[in-house]
Parts: C-alpha cells; sequence; structure tokens
C-alpha cells in the first residue's frame, strides 16, 4: 500500500498542484525515504502514521480524535476481536446500502469457504445456463468453457484474466488521460478578469469587498485580481503585480 501509494504521487507530480514547488526527483526522494522507514522501522513508522492520522482528525474534531484513539488502544489490546468487530461493522453498511448485492457476496463467499472448488463453480455455471437460457447456441461452447475452467482452472482463468485486461486497456488509458487533466486543472478552464494597471485601481479593487464568493462576497482571488482557475504560477506573477501596485 505504502509503495503504491509513493509511487502513483510521484508519477503525478508533473501534472499535480504540487508540481511548482516540489519536482519529480524531489518526490521520487521522498517516496524512498518513506519506504526505508517502513522497512528497517515498521513499527516506529506504523505509530507515526497513527499519530499523524490522530493530529488531523484532532484538528477537525475531537470527538472523531476520541473515536480514533479509542479504535487504535482496542487495536493494541485486543486485534482479533477489533478487526471481527470491523469486519462486521462493514458488512452491516454494505447490507444496508445495497442488500441484494450483499446477499449475493454472503453466499458465495460462505460457499467458497467451505467448498473451496465447487462454490465458485456452481456459481460459474449457473451463470453460463442464464447466459444461455435464449440461446442454446452457446451451451456447447460454454460446456468446453466449464470442462477447461474444472480440468485447469489457473490457466482458464488467467486466459480469462488477460482477455479482460486487454478489453479494458482502452477505458483505463481514457481513465489516466481525464485525471491527469482534472489535476493540471481541478477548477475548470476559468476566465482571468481585467488587469489592473494603476495603484488607483488596485487599491479601490481591494477595498471594494465585491467578488466572486458566495452572495458576491470579496475572496482572495479576487484581491489578487486572479480567478480560482489560476496556476500556482500565475498566482504568483499576480500577488507580485498587486504587491508592487500597493
Amino acid at each position: 500500500a505504502v509503495v503504491g501509494l509513493t509511487g502513483g504521487a510521484t508519477y503525478l507530480t508533473p501534472a499535480a498542484a504540487w508540481s511548482a514547488h516540489v519536482t519529480q526527483p524531489q518526490a521520487a526522494g521522498v517516496s524512498v525515504a518513506i519506504w526505508l522507514l517502513c522497512y528497517l522501522l515498521p513499527h516506529t513508522s506504523a505509530w507515526i502514521a497513527t499519530l499523524g492520522l490522530l493530529a488531523a482528525s484532532a484538528f477537525l474534531s475531537l470527538y472523531v480524535a476520541a473515536a480514533a484513539a479509542a479504535a487504535v488502544v482496542g487495536f493494541y489490546f485486543f486485534p482479533q476481536a477489533m478487526l471481527l468487530l470491523l469486519a462486521f461493522a462493514a458488512w452491516a453498511l454494505f447490507l444496508l446500502a445495497v442488500p441484494k448485492i450483499c446477499v449475493f457476496l454472503t453466499e458465495f463467499c460462505t460457499l467458497a469457504y467451505f467448498f473451496p472448488k465447487g462454490g465458485p463453480f456452481g456459481h460459474v455455471v449457473l451463470l453460463c445456463l442464464l447466459i444461455a437460457y435464449d440461446s442454446p447456441v452457446l451451451l456447447l461452447p460454454f460446456s468446453a468453457f466449464l470442462t477447461l475452467l474444472w480440468l485447469y482452472p489457473r490457466v482458464t482463468l488467467a486466459v480469462v484474466a488477460l482477455a479482460v485486461c486487454l478489453l479494458l486497456l482502452p477505458l483505463l488509458r481514457s481513465a489516466k488521460a481525464r485525471l491527469l487533466l482534472l489535476l493540471e486543472s481541478p477548477y475548470g478552464a476559468g476566465t482571468a478578469p481585467d488587469r489592473v494597471r494603476s495603484g488607483e485601481a488596485a487599491v479601490e479593487l481591494v477595498l471594494s469587498g465585491a467578488g466572486s464568493g458566495e452572495k458576491g462576497a470579496q475572496t482572495h482571488y479576487d484581491v489578487l485580481n486572479s480567478h480560482r482557475a489560476a496556476p500556482p504560477s500565475e498566482l504568483k506573477s499576480c500577488y507580485r503585480r498587486m504587491a508592487l501596485l500597493l
């Protein structure tokens, strides 16, 4: 999890908002330092992460921080019981949110636990029968597939997984492009206001109180004579210009 998170953050650094302050080599160095800390001092790094989360939750709400502290103490003294309670709570929330899918997955996992091979295979057989109910011509290829799945489950599942990955590859590329576009401009394109060119106009803009915020309130973007979608470099330029004019 740590390698995936830090690796993803390093990969997305050139398109992220913090790229103006942190370069990709610097992000890679920080990621390597975090990896070494987690590898050499696993317990210390876990406690640092826990204390950081507690501090963040305390900043948000004292009640959330108290609940998080109680959970940490419970996990420290009763790890198995707390994991069971956490799993039951997650299952109950899932049941309330999507009951039909939760019941199906519960039944599937129960059969797979007691019948590791027969339970999943029986569900695949039922799925093939449902698909071939209106198209009997599919019974023959489904029979061959089920035979291969029963005799050579790993090879058959590997071929199916490869086919699914090939089908999902264009979708993943499109999602990556959309994610990079979102990181580049999270607030959209935006429209820059007319540039202030004199000190009197800058003072009038700052003291006017009218802006683009809620109910026409002035925001810090209005004070800088900029807009919310402006990149960091443009905001710095607006700050320097307004500082010189004022």
